[in-house]
């Protein structure tokens, strides 16, 4: 589509913007004492409508769950071009495929782990996997399904259903991003990959994992190649850093190692994995109108969307504002 085709949407969008928390209201709820003085904060935002509906402060989870769905619901109805709301909502599609053909494979039921948002038809996938009817499936995922059960004729290792979803997932995310035509929605694609893979050499490496399955697990696409990567398996952590600081991505992956090798924890390397993809949108705040104004809203509003629930939680379990600030990522506004 032409970039003039966003001008209607993207004024929609920084209306939107305008409602975004600011860092003086994320202030006042990490300083909050108890949960309920959280609550009221929320209820002097746009956030008023869902939480208002919760019959009591532990039930946030419905609000936010509403909150995000919500969202998606909206950026469809915007974006005049619904593969832009799709590339945003792959990562969901994955995670319910995950559940599903694990659930599937292992039989069992794992439906409050799925999330309705996404291309899929949850409800669809889940009943045609049950009556073992691939004819039926999209051929898209009935292609997943033949990776899987390739797979499982060499191993029974359920770990080996995310491999091979999240390879698909990050092929279409690329694919997606070149049809855009937008070069902000490549890097942003080809950044995902490479820390998804760094993120996965360093789960690998902790685990001490067999060289051939950290080979497996790799994805290509990313700016960073998989036989470099698989180079540094066996290189310390230091070694690692020298050699990925002067990539694209470099400052943020030192912030993550640095997080990491001092709390052991790969959720602080998420946390610089999600505040480098942020901030790499913000520049879109001097955009007049274009498929990355969706994107960063989307990115800005789910971004805003975890931190509330990193509050919330924190506050259910009588944690400080200290703890709670590190772990907060950074916010659009």
């Amino acid at each position: 589509m032409k970039r003039e085709d966003f001008i209607q949407s993207s004024t929609r969008i920084r209306v939107l913007e305008a409602k975004l928390l600011t860092k003086e209201q994320f202030d006042r709820m990490v300083e909050a004492k108890e949960i309920e003085d959280v609550m009221r904060v929320l209820n002097e935002t746009a956030y008023a409508n869902s939480f208002n509906k919760l019959a009591r402060p532990e039930d946030y989870e419905e609000a936010l769950s509403y909150e995000i769905e919500n969202l998606y619901k909206e950026a469809k109805e915007i974006s005049p071009d619904p593969e832009i709301v799709h590339f945003a909502a792959l990562k969901y599609d994955a995670h319910n495929l995950k559940v599903l053909f694990k659930d599937h494979i292992l039989g069992r039921e794992s439906d409050d782990l799925l999330i309705d948002i996404g291309k899929i038809d949850i409800d669809d996938i889940a009943d045609k996997a049950e009556a073992g009817d691939r004819r039926k499936i999209d051929k898209y995922y009935d292609n997943i399904a033949s990776d899987i059960v390739e797979k499982f004729e060499h191993t029974t290792d359920p770990q080996y259903v995310e491999i091979v979803v999240d390879r698909h997932f990050y092929n279409t995310m690329m694919r997606i991003a070149k049809e855009i035509g937008s070069d902000k929605f490549i890097k942003y694609a080809r950044d995902y990959i490479d820390f998804s893979n760094i993120k996965t050499l360093l789960r690998t490496k902790k685990q001490d994992k067999d060289p051939s399955f950290v080979e497996s697990t790799l994805m290509d696409g990313g700016a960073i190649g998989v036989n470099e990567l698989k180079e540094m398996y066996f290189e310390p952590i230091d070694t690692i850093i020298q050699k990925l600081k002067l990539k694209d991505i470099g400052p943020a992956l030192q912030k993550g190692f640095s997080a990491y090798e001092n709390s052991g924890r790969l959720s602080e390397f998420e946390k610089s994995m999600d505040n480098y993809q942020l901030d790499f949108m913000k520049d879109t705040k001097l955009v007049s109108y274009g498929p990355e104004v969706i994107l960063a809203y989307i990115l800005a509003k789910e971004t805003e969307i975890k931190n509330i629930r990193i509050i919330l939680v924190s506050k259910l379990n009588k944690l400080s504002p200290e703890f709670i600030r590190e772990r907060l990522r950074d916010i659009y506004v």
